[in-house]
């Protein structure tokens, strides 16, 4: 059985324009590159036909991730969710006890992550333990006590 992930809307609209790009475009273009190296000659000591069947491999094997993906993916709309409790797509402000400086977190799915733009894992350890919580609760986290102040 193929395990469900979550995804966002806008994660699966960015992942298909991707697709399309890479099946549409980036897929004739290396196998052109392939052909005019090929036609240089000796294979095994031609650097273009080396670097495009490299390139071709990281094509494909994106394609294969994209389809996956899209595959088993339960895609979630942050703007049909719940606004009262923090879940997938919440961008949540938080403010650790006795400190002025607030955190910013959006819970997304793991293929969003993006660590320097505050974007969680639903399944980060953080991110789990903020799943389900409402403005005003106090969280326990890593021996910090976190309030959450807002969530959009």
């Amino acid at each position: 059985m193929k395990k469900e992930i979550i995804i966002l809307t806008k994660y699966k609209k960015q992942i298909e324009e991707e697709l399309k790009e890479l099946q549409n475009e980036s897929r004739p273009e290396i196998i052109k590159l392939l052909r005019e190296a090929r036609a240089l000659g000796d294979l095994s000591e031609n650097a273009e036909y080396q670097a495009a069947k490299k390139r071709q491999g990281e094509i494909e094997g994106r394609i294969k991730v994209i389809i996956a993906t899209l595959d088993v993916a339960r895609v979630v709309d942050p703007k049909k969710e719940n606004k009262d409790n923090i879940g997938m797509g919440s961008v949540v402000t938080l403010k650790e006890k006795n400190k002025s400086k607030k955190i910013v977190y959006e819970i997304v799915s793991t293929e969003e992550v993006d660590l320097l733009n505050g974007k969680i894992s639903n399944m980060s350890p953080i991110g789990e333990t903020l799943i389900g919580h409402k403005v005003g609760d106090s969280i326990e986290f890593n021996e910090m006590t976190l309030t959450v102040v807002s969530i959009d």
